[in-house]
């Protein structure tokens, strides 16, 4: 590769054969950047990926796409990029991935070998077209994986969007112990049953700290009959500046939206069925939160009138 892999020169990634080789040629002091598109079709990873190391101090994108990305593995774990060392600090900015097809026991987009690791991103668009998710399991407290990240991982989102498609056996956690601001995620969930959560590690985000975010969530299953609850957030996320538009299926009778409300949210009501509510808990917070016609969530002047902060307004 080109570059000498510092600030000022980064090593240039030109092919999928120069991302593998981050394991060697990179480090904690590295940088990398790509040179153009990578498209793992007519590859020989196209049949045969195995994660790509992240091995470096940063990766970017400069507004180019890695796609394409087919792995199946049904009796382990799933990812798209594996680190492998420990108390990595990476951060990845301007990079879009597309067309990602995981399947595995688990699957993350950042899968761990190590541990004490954290991730930055920075604009920087994840669309995951088909997550298979196998285990049955629940999350708990001594293993706090979710759909972005494997236990041992911190992330934090700024100016980003996810767009993900995910079945799962039950509702499988998207955040978990993160920073998240400024960030869309158009989140579908194809849950085959609901099984219970254990202390609400298995809410779609846990033990985070959100703000100036929008979230679609679209909860679909086959489960024909019952009257089902699910979570939205833990008890142990904080809000601030955020809006919910949630659609769910019709065995779904409450979803909670649980965790600290430090400035106004809001939530669409028209989305949900008419027998459907969302319930809240901790009643300090509930002046907070407003539940609004889809006609007011799209009222800049309304919306700035009850104190949210509309970005660029």
């Amino acid at each position: 590769m080109k570059g000498k892999g510092t600030s000022e020169n980064p090593y240039i990634i030109m092919t999928a054969d120069d991302l593998f080789s981050m394991s060697e040629t990179g480090g904690n002091d590295t940088y990398f950047s790509l040179g153009t598109d990578i498209d793992f079709n007519n590859t020989p990873y196209a049949e045969n990926f195995m994660p790509i190391p992240l091995n470096c101090k940063k990766l970017s994108g400069n507004s180019h796409v890695i796609r394409n990305v087919n792995y199946v593995t049904p009796d382990g774990n799933a990812s798209m990029f594996v680190l492998t060392g420990e108390t990595q600090n990476i951060t990845i900015e301007n990079l879009y991935i597309e067309n990602i097809r995981l399947s595995g026991k688990n699957v993350f987009l950042f899968g761990n070998s190590g541990k004490n690791n954290s991730i930055s991103l920075k604009h920087c668009t994840v669309v995951m077209n088909d997550m298979i998710i196998l285990d049955a399991t629940s999350a708990d407290e001594n293993y706090r994986h979710c759909i972005v990240h494997d236990d041992g991982i911190a992330v934090s989102a700024d100016y980003c969007t996810f767009v993900i498609k995910a079945q799962s056996y039950r509702i499988y956690p998207f955040f978990s112990g993160d920073r998240i601001s400024h960030t869309q995620l158009n989140l579908e969930i194809y849950a085959n049953a609901f099984a219970g959560t254990t202390g609400g590690y298995n809410s779609m985000i846990t033990d985070s700290v959100v703000s100036d975010s929008y979230f679609f969530v679209n909860i679909a299953s086959n489960k024909t009959s019952g009257l089902v609850a699910v979570d939205f957030s833990s008890h142990t996320c904080k809000f601030s500046g955020c809006y919910l538009v949630c659609d769910v299926c019709s065995v779904v009778l409450n979803v909670y939206w649980y965790g600290e409300i430090q400035s106004t949210c809001f939530y669409d009501i028209d989305v949900l069925r008419k027998n459907n509510q969302i319930a809240l808990v901790d009643g300090d917070n509930l002046k907070n939160i407003r539940r609004l016609t889809t006609q007011q969530c799209k009222d800049a002047e309304y919306l700035r009138s009850i104190g949210f902060s509309c970005m660029g307004a």
